[in-house]
């Protein structure tokens, strides 16, 4: 409206017309709507925070979880943080095949020695150790460890 009009806008919902009155209505139960949608968002992040700081070690939390940072953030952090670990674990997977494949088991403890090398082997595969990856590779290992205990 101009100025100098006699237009006096509502200060209460009372003084509303029922267009208005229904606008206004539907507008609340939008606002409303979102507004509960963006709590229950908040709670739920709120919870994935707190699992992330009880399930992350207190020193990538400090490299990766900064506060005030975005989850998603925290994320791409963990994340890369999670494939230079994985790296460094490969070696480690190597050197315990083949401490596994060069120990000759024992008779009396052939079914323990059996079982460690399959956890051996597949957490070689799982860290993608190259001679746990080659199945000739990693027979002629089994054969060689195997080859005084088992009969000709």
């Amino acid at each position: 409206m101009t100025p100098g009009s006699d237009y006096v806008p509502p200060r209460r919902i009372g003084e509303l017309t029922s267009e208005g009155r229904a606008e206004y209505e539907h507008d609340i139960r939008i606002y409303s709507l979102k507004e509960t949608a963006y709590r229950e968002t908040k709670k739920q992040e709120q919870k994935l925070v707190e699992f992330v700081l009880k399930t992350v070690s207190a020193t990538y939390q400090k490299t990766s979880c900064v506060t005030g940072d975005r989850l998603d953030k925290w994320y791409q952090e963990l994340r890369r943080s999670g494939v230079v670990y994985n790296e460094r674990l490969r070696p480690e997977a190597r050197d315990k095949y083949h401490k596994a494949v060069h120990t000759a088991p024992k008779i009396n403890k052939l079914n323990e020695w059996v079982t460690e090398w399959e956890t051996t082997m597949a957490e070689a595969i799982s860290k993608k150790v190259p001679d746990a990856l080659d199945a000739q590779c990693w027979a002629e290992d089994l054969n060689r460890a195997m080859y005084h205990v088992l009969p000709s």
